[in-house]
Formats: structure tokens, sequence, C-alpha cells
């Protein structure tokens, strides 16, 4: 197998929420529904996570109602509602 030297956090996001969904159905005698939450609100200070940013508590999550807007996110929320109506019929 080739090593992967770069992915794209897109590509990573779809990676991520195959495994948490395939893991999921695949148990045995699972008949339950699954929904999985992946977005949150940018919350990090001095930086992005991955760059030495914190999390410090001072941000709150996002609240009922609200809604994260974000290109990326977007883009990721609408792959992951494609694939499921594709395994629902």
């Amino acid at each position: 197998m080739k090593a992967c030297t770069s992915i794209s956090l897109k590509h990573m996001g779809s990676i991520s929420v195959e495994t948490v969904f395939t893991s999921i159905v695949t148990r045995p005698h699972y008949n339950g529904i699954a929904i999985l939450n992946s977005y949150s609100p940018n919350h990090f200070e001095g930086g992005n996570w991955n760059e030495s940013g914190t999390c410090s508590g001072n941000v709150m999550p996002i609240g009922d109602g609200q809604l994260v807007e974000n290109k990326d996110k977007k883009s990721m929320h609408e792959k992951q509602v494609m694939m499921g109506f594709k395994r629902c019929g």
C-alpha cells in the first residue's frame, strides 16, 4: 500500500464519515437510526487547531436553531447527505 503524504480536509472528512457510518451499520443486530453531527463553530484562539491554537472555552457551542456557515463545511455536509440518500434507496 502506498503511503499517503498529503490529504485534503475535504477528503479526510469524507473518509472519517464513511468509517463512522460503516462501523455503525455493520454492527450485528443494528436496526437503529444514526445521526452524526460533524460540525462545530471555529472555537480556537491564537490560531487554528493545527496551528498551535487552543480551545479556551470562551466560545460557546452552537445552540439550537443556529447554523454553521462555511464553504468547506457546506460542501462536506452536501456530500454526506448525498451518500446517505444513495444508501437509502
